[in-house]
This record gives C-alpha cells, structure tokens and sequence, in this order.
C-alpha cells in the first residue's frame, strides 16, 4: 500500500517560495534552440512557453545541486509537458550526473534541512516552503515498492537522452508532484509552473565545471529544447570544479 502525502494542508507554507520573489520568473532565461542548433534571440519557443532557471543554492553541498525550473505560458491554451530530457553538454557529463529518487529524496531532504537548520534559522523557512510544494517530498515512496528499491536514475549517455528508464508502473511514485520528471504536467493559460530536479554529481573531475543544460521537452505537438545558462557564485556544488567559494 502506497503512502499518501495530504499536499493540500501544505499549500499555505508553498506560498512562502513563491511571494519571496518580486517576480515569477526564474533568475536566468532559458533561450529556445532552433533546428539548426543555434541559440534563438526569442524567449518563447514555437508553443508560445518562456523557460526560465536558476540555482537554489541555499539548498547546494558539494555532491548535490538543485535547479529550479518556471515555466511561463502567455498564451490562451493549456501547455502539456511530458517526456523530459536533460543534456549537460554531452556523454560524460551526462554519466556523471545522477537523478536521486524515491527513498534517497527524502535522506537528502532530512539532512539538507537539518544542516540549514544549524546555520542559520531563516533558513528552514525557505526549506520548508520549497518542501510543503512538494520540491522535497519528506514521504515520497513511502513504503511503496518504488520507494524500497531506491537507487538513481542515471542521465542517458546518447544525445542526453535516459541510459534507463523507470518502469511505468513505478513512475508515479518516484517523483514528488513538483519534481521536474513527475510528468506530464500541463501548464494553465495566462499562468506558469514552477518544477526542480536535485542533481546528484559530477562523479568525475573529468567532467570540469557544469554551468549551463539543455532541457528537452515533448509538448504534444513537437518536441522543444532550450538552454540554460545558470550561475555559479556561492554554491557549494562543484566549488572545486567551477573555480568560486
């Protein structure tokens, strides 16, 4: 029997991650890639979406970074994501980097928060908004099958596509419903969505310094990518790598 997770008693913290910020966007745009693989001046892709992310660096360590996803939709229709795919700039970035899931989500949140806990107390409201919306998910997987297997699921090595999937009828317990994998997910008209991913990697030095990653994404109609570029000031992840601290 799957655990249940009550998301409505927990809208009201959610709230708090989003009104900290003077605007919906995310700190860096994300410019669409065109059929020829060069970057495009225009925020929007062919559906109409703006992207846009950042680093929640209050939420890094040297093995785990955290990004953050917004997803604007100006226009009149309804926006459905599904199949996403992420590219760190080819195969051995991509086999470095490793998604957390299931059980390991909810270590790492246990002992993120606590370490913020002990630096500084203003912190833990900033976790614990980003956790009541579901960005940690203190029960996911519960005491569900996905959540006894555990693991990773590890980036694919061709083309930032997966090395191995996750079984369907395991999928919808693997994520939280904020996670950036949890899909599909549609966003509404005129309004946004808000999703993350927790990264954990590099494995190698090899790899050098990940500043930017490729989002993928199959809307229905077509499949978009766009880019990010994302800051690297005063994360604890990679710090030894990206040459900051």
């Amino acid at each position: 029997m799957r655990t249940r997770t009550n998301w409505p008693l927990f809208l009201p913290l959610f709230f708090i991650w989003f009104t900290g910020c003077a605007t919906v966007e995310s700190a860096h745009p994300a410019h669409p890639i065109g059929a020829d693989g060069r970057l495009s001046k225009n925020r929007e892709t062919t559906s109409g979406l703006a992207v846009s992310g950042e680093e929640l660096e209050e939420l890094s360590s040297p093995h785990f970074g955290v990004l953050a996803f917004t997803f604007v939709n100006p226009t009149s229709e309804w926006l459905r994501i599904d199949d996403v795919n992420l590219d760190f700039g080819g195969e051995a970035q991509n086999n470095s980097i490793a998604l957390p899931w299931g059980e390991e989500i909810t270590s790492w949140e246990l002992a993120t928060s606590q370490r913020n806990a002990i630096r500084h107390a203003n912190t833990t409201v900033l976790l614990s908004g980003l956790m009541a919306g579901g960005i940690l998910a203190a029960s996911v997987g519960g005491r569900s099958t996905a959540g006894r297997i555990g693991g990773v699921v590890a980036l694919g090595a061709a083309g930032g596509m997966w090395a191995r999937a996750v079984s369907d009828n395991t999928a919808a317990a693997t994520f939280p419903p904020a996670h950036l994998f949890a899909t599909p997910f549609s966003v509404p008209p005129g309004l946004f969505a808000k999703k993350w991913v927790l990264l954990n990697g590099p494995k190698t030095l090899e790899t050098g310094c990940i500043r930017s990653v490729v989002l993928e994404y199959n809307t229905g109609k077509e499949r978009e990518r766009v880019k990010l570029h994302f800051s690297r000031s005063s994360s604890d992840w990679q710090k030894a790598d990206c040459g900051h601290g």
